[in-house]
């Protein structure tokens, strides 16, 4: 059980950082071109070699690097999903340090919240607000990105998939393009991106 430590940090999410900081190092923007490190999903049962992996720690990082990469780049969660969406011979991006509560709308009770942002690791930030998910699946250690992508759900038949709650998104291309997107702008990309 991974309960709260000091500042409402877990275990778990030390025990990450502390995983990545070995792997990569302490530097920003941290990168890592060990093709020789597999990489794998959770189950195992799906593999890859990536010629490198890369954890940006801001969005600019993100950009520069996608702007100034070629060759195959794919985003890396958890790596819960059993599909292949992850395996790569090209480039990893590692989405972990792009978590956290960036801001919120107590009004209409909205969070914005990090790409990498594990669903197990949203609690304690959301009641801080005054808010919290209004439904979550049985495995929390997703990331919020991850569960949009796969359309992540919880229980209910009442209840959408994750990403149905998503009112409007930053999404950062592979040319390195920014586009901010909600239904009421650009409805075909915003719901292309979010399902």
């Amino acid at each position: 059980m991974s309960g709260p430590t000091h500042r409402g940090v877990s275990r778990r999410s030390v025990l990450a950082t502390s995983v990545l900081a070995g792997l990569f190092g302490a530097p920003r923007p941290v990168w890592a071109s060990e093709a020789s490190v597999p990489w794998r999903n959770w189950s195992g049962v799906l593999v890859a070699r990536p010629a490198g992996r890369f954890a940006p720690g801001s969005e600019a990082e993100l950009i520069e690097f996608l702007r100034s990469s070629s060759g195959p780049i794919r985003p890396l969660g958890s790596g819960h999903s059993f599909t292949a969406l992850v395996p790569t011979d090209g480039h990893l991006i590692v989405v972990d340090r792009l978590a956290g509560l960036l801001g919120h709308d107590a009004e209409n009770l909205r969070a914005t919240l990090g790409a990498g942002s594990r669903l197990g690791d949203l609690g304690v930030p959301l009641e801080a607000i005054g808010q919290a998910m209004i439904n979550l699946p049985d495995i929390d250690r997703q990331t919020l990105a991850g569960a949009t992508a796969t359309s992540t759900h919880g229980t209910g038949i009442a209840h959408r998939s994750l990403s149905g709650y998503i009112t409007a998104l930053r999404l950062v291309t592979a040319a390195g393009a920014v586009l901010d997107l909600d239904v009421e702008n650009d409805p075909d990309t915003f719901n292309a991106a979010r399902a």
